[in-house]
């Protein structure tokens, strides 16, 4: 769905006001438009990107999780997260195959579903809430379906994922007419492409109606990038993959009405309306960060920190010599979008960096600022004054934050 940019454009360089504290020069958006396509380039400063009024409080307002105790408050594998309009926060514990709901005090109230492939059962579930009202959209691959739950009514129904959705799509997100998102994900596999070496197949993004046709199928992108190793010897054909260190996949975000996709590659990210038509391209005059040998050093140890085979162990270093390490790091991590259409876009850092930043563009795709959010925090959903996220801690029990946002300026 690319365009071309016509010589024929209106140009406009349009300054951004910084604010906050530490806000020492501003950025610089050149924006192009033509034929309905908008093109943001946005400049770097040449001092430190500023925060551009954001701050988030250093303590949590709500923590949902324990360590022991009451089993209603032990969180584990938390698969997506949602704060309702009255301040209630609903949790995918996908590892009691529950919706959980707690109250905006954090006080447990109700569960719903448990494992099964019955109605309201679930197998490998992931919470979306849908764009403009209460009903939480579950999607489960492995009884490959939709299912509709309302946090007081419990489940509402369920639709089968259509014929053309193959492997295990992830759930992205609703635009605000109720269509359903997914793509990402395990790439699909091409068997006549089958080769060893470096390898990217194709993914797919695609939205479903609530009834679970298909409304708009936005096309393929390049999918994560894998290791093959193919031997067809002995008249009996082998295959193994892994994901490539440090290697690249296509990323997404969803808002009322914009999908958000970047492959990775470059710091490019394209913005495309729910009936798949191209609106916007953004993108930011920073080059991919270089690897270096303490990167590559704190992944090994990442990847082998829970090896206790020893066999198992010097086999995992062969293979992650075999696929050999990229000089660079992918231009920028995943992505969200809050309640108010700002991107948020995560810097791609080391295993070894201290805590998770992210770059805010907002709903024109001009650049805001860059805000530090707390160490071992993974964001699952921004709301107009606070971010909610799982949290997990040194000895990895699993929680669910939510901390004040504020936006100054």
């Amino acid at each position: 769905m690319a365009r071309s940019i016509s010589c024929l454009v209106l140009f406009a360089l349009v300054p951004l006001v910084a604010c906050g504290t530490g806000d020492t020069s501003a950025p610089v958006a050149e924006v192009i438009d033509s034929a309905g396509v908008r093109l943001v380039l946005n400049h770097l400063p040449d001092g430190p990107v500023g925060t551009g009024g954001l701050s988030l409080d250093a303590e949590p307002m709500l923590e949902i999780g324990a360590f022991e105790g009451d089993p209603l408050y032990q969180l584990y594998r938390v698969a997506g997260a949602s704060r309702l309009a009255d301040g209630r926060i609903v949790v995918a514990n996908a590892g009691s195959f529950e919706v959980r709901v707690y109250g905006a005090d954090g006080r447990y109230e109700r569960a719903w579903g448990r494992e099964g492939g019955g109605p309201g059962e679930f197998l490998a579930m992931w919470l979306v809430r849908a764009t403009g009202s209460d009903t939480l959209v579950v999607l489960d691959n492995q009884n490959r379906r939709i299912s509709f739950i309302h946090p007081d009514e419990g489940f509402l129904g369920s639709v089968p994922m259509g014929e053309e959705v193959v492997g295990f799509p992830q759930a992205q997100g609703v635009f605000q007419d109720g269509a359903v998102v997914m793509g990402g994900g395990a790439p699909r596999i091409v068997p006549g492409d089958l080769r060893n070496g470096i390898r990217r197949f194709p993914t797919y993004f695609r939205s479903y109606e609530p009834d679970g046709s298909l409304a708009t199928d936005f096309g393929e992108y390049p999918g994560y990038e894998l290791f093959m190793w193919v031997d067809a010897g002995g008249g009996r054909g082998s295959l193994g993959a892994s994901v490539l260190p440090f290697g690249r996949t296509t990323v997404a975000a969803v808002t009322a009405d914009r999908l958000y996709l970047g492959t990775q590659d470059s710091y490019e990210i394209r913005a495309y309306d729910p009936s798949g038509s191209l609106r916007s391209i953004i993108r930011l005059d920073q080059e991919p960060r270089p690897l270096t040998s303490s990167d590559v050093a704190a992944y090994i140890d990442v990847q082998l920190e829970n090896i206790d085979d020893q066999f198992r162990l010097a086999e995992r270093l062969r293979e992650i010599e075999d696929m050999g390490i990229r000089e660079t790091m992918p231009a920028y991590g995943g992505m969200t979008a809050d309640a108010i259409g700002h991107l948020w876009v995560l810097e791609y850092g080391s295993p070894q960096d201290a805590a998770p930043v992210y770059t805010v563009f907002d709903p024109e795709g001009k650049l805001v600022g860059r805000l530090p959010l707390p160490d071992r925090f993974r964001v699952i959903e921004i709301g107009s004054d606070y971010v909610l996220g799982r949290y997990m801690d040194e000895l990895d029990v699993e929680y669910v934050r939510v901390y004040r946002l504020r936006r100054g300026g």
